[in-house]
């Protein structure tokens, strides 16, 4: 009769250690896999994130590409719209182009400008000049005295506003005194020249807009 075979306690149990040993190593490297994968997936996904460029970003790299920019403003928000203004010269005329933001700057309105002066190379600032709470965009020129312009839709269309000499009459497009923007309100530097012009004290006073003109409202107080 053959005798049944019998098991050594010691094989059996270092058996079972080193199958143990197997099974705790395979999940150590399914767990590594996947946290390897988790941290490649986390990768791929920041670098396929792409941030779109803002209007202010965008901008410079516009004006950039056109010819005979003289100048330029800023970025402004007006009537849910983001836009800015870009002065140039093709040597013939001057022009002032009002471009509006629309995930790309679009030219919504050109606007000539006489050659009696040369446009400067100031930067355009933007202010309300009309006091309708829109945007307008005071552009500098160049004379003996600075002097500028002022690019605003206040008529329902983009145009110069006109400026009224001393009778209160629209003359011309010009503002004279160094015009400026201060804390937000358009202004000139004036003088009455007595008893000369040299020994006068300037004043500074702000720009009204009534009755489709500009006109100088008095000295600023403060």
């Amino acid at each position: 009769m053959a005798g049944r075979a019998k098991t050594r306690p010691g094989l059996l149990f270092v058996a079972s250690l080193a199958i143990a040993l197997l099974a705790a190593c395979g999940s150590e490297g399914a767990e590594g896999g996947a946290a390897e994968a988790a941290v490649g997936s986390s990768t791929q996904s920041v670098n396929t994130t792409v941030t779109p460029q803002s209007p202010a970003v965008t901008l410079d790299a516009y004006v950039s590409t056109l010819r005979s920019v003289r100048t330029s403003s800023a970025t402004a928000s007006t009537g849910g719209l983001v836009i800015a203004v870009v002065g140039h010269d093709d040597g013939i005329t001057q022009w002032l182009s009002l471009l509006a933001w629309d995930e790309a700057w679009l030219v919504m309105a050109e606007v000539p400008v006489d050659r009696a002066y040369d446009m400067s190379d100031r930067p355009i600032e933007a202010v309300d000049a009309t006091g309708d709470g829109q945007i307008d965009f005071l552009v500098g020129f160049d004379a003996v005295q600075p002097i500028g312009v002022v690019l605003s839709e206040a008529s329902g269309a983009w145009g110069l506003l006109t400026v009224a000499d001393g009778d209160g009459q629209g003359v011309e497009h010009y503002l004279g005194g160094s015009p400026r923007v201060e804390n937000d309100v358009l202004v000139s530097t004036t003088s009455d020249c007595q008893p000369t012009c040299a020994d006068a004290p300037s004043v500074t006073q702000s720009w009204r807009y009534s009755n489709g003109r500009l006109a100088l409202d008095g000295p600023v107080v403060g």
